[in-house]
């Protein structure tokens, strides 16, 4: 069965149905094609995606999934986070309610992996 894809950040939600938005600003021309490729392949396997990845520290909970050498799409895995009681860290609104399916992915949004 294949996961479900949330978009919680509304500039991304609106972006990904426009490329010529003004969310891809300074990203390369390609990334709005590549997110939607990555998007494909997340919702078939969210953990053999190549580039994917856990994140640690602060992040953990959190994962990243490699767009380009620079650029991350991060998301969250339902049952990821369930299943290694982490709810509490970077808490989304299915955390708290327990009604989303943990077959579920929840885009956060698209980083500059070099920044910060």
């Amino acid at each position: 069965m294949p996961y479900a894809v949330r978009v919680l950040d509304p500039d991304l939600q609106r972006a990904l149905a426009d490329p010529s938005d003004r969310y891809w600003r300074g990203k390369p021309p390609h990334i709005h094609r590549r997110v939607h490729q990555i998007i494909s392949r997340l919702r078939q396997n969210p953990y053999d995606l190549a580039g994917s990845h856990p994140l640690v520290g602060e992040f953990r909970s959190l994962r990243a999934a490699r767009l380009t050498d620079r650029w991350r799409l991060i998301f969250k895995i339902c049952e990821e986070c369930r299943r290694n009681g982490a709810q509490a860290i970077h808490p989304l609104d299915c955390c708290r309610s327990g009604e989303t399916l943990d077959q579920t992915i929840n885009l956060l949004e698209i980083v500059d992996y070099h920044t910060g």
